[in-house]
């Protein structure tokens, strides 16, 4: 049958990964910074016409700059959580009590998720402040659109990608137990295929490849399926190996073997 959830007072992984807020504090101070600039230049595009360019750039870079170090965050926390965990016993313990071990990954996921959740909530406002922006505002006037489509389908990329990198951070800690080189592999799998689309993108635009506003809309568009699709499948991946793998990863085996095959 289908394995009971646990509440937080009665999961022990639960309690494991919330018992230390310092990355929450720590994730605040830094958002804090770059915010309060962000927000600056937002209001500098409230009045009546167009924006003085200098604000739109701002806001715009500093808020995608935003979403980038908040997804470093959650990916350094998750992997720090689970070797800590690891190398401490924590986890070993786990290993003897009567949980599951979806119970066990299901817990720790949640827990990082919940410590990280107010400064992802406030990374939500900043895409809702620019998406009022360029629905109300006339900032955006002509080209609506297009970024209507990057503030709403960019808050999508966000969720997805803050479940994927903590379940693949969760993953690529019991691989390589030292949280630096398991944070980098998150980053590299589950951020650096979408980044380096974007470089991409913009020097076929300045090629003259993608040209009008209906090809960089529709271009637009792609990248942001195309990125949904991709943190997804890691996301399903991670998950799926864990559920099945999970009691053989943390007794130190190494290699990955696919989620779909039975374990020996």
């Amino acid at each position: 049958g289908r394995v009971p959830r646990l509440g937080p007072r009665t999961d022990p992984a639960w309690w494991l990964a919330v018992r230390d807020c310092s990355a929450r504090t720590s994730a605040w101070r830094i958002l804090a910074v770059l915010g309060s600039i962000w927000l600056v230049a937002w209001s500098g595009m409230g009045g009546k016409g167009p924006a003085p360019q200098p604000f739109v750039l701002v806001a715009l870079f500093l808020g995608f700059g935003l979403h980038v170090t908040f997804k470093c965050l959650v990916a350094f926390e998750a992997t720090r959580r689970f070797s800590e965990d690891a190398a401490n016993g924590s986890l070993e313990l786990l290993l003897i009590t009567p949980l599951a071990a979806s119970q066990i990954v299901r817990g720790q996921s949640r827990g990082v998720m919940e410590v990280l959740k107010p400064p992802g909530v406030a990374l939500m406002m900043v895409n809702l402040l620019l998406l009022v922006q360029a629905l109300l505002g006339d900032s955006f006037s002509g080209e609506r659109s297009p970024f209507v489509t990057m503030f709403v389908g960019g808050a999508l990329v966000l969720w997805v990608d803050y479940r994927a990198l903590i379940w693949m951070g969760l993953y690529q800690a019991i691989r390589f137990r030292r949280h630096n080189r398991a944070a980098l592999t998150t980053i590299g799998l589950i951020l650096l295929p979408p980044w380096l689309a974007i470089v991409i993108l913009i020097f076929l635009g300045q090629a003259n490849v993608i040209r009008g506003n209906q090809m960089a809309y529709v271009t637009l568009f792609g990248w942001l399926v195309g990125s949904l699709a991709w943190s997804w499948l890691h996301l399903a991946r991670a998950k799926a190996v864990l559920n099945l793998r999970f009691h053989s990863l943390v007794a130190g085996e190494a290699t990955i073997a696919s989620p779909t095959r039975k374990s020996s």
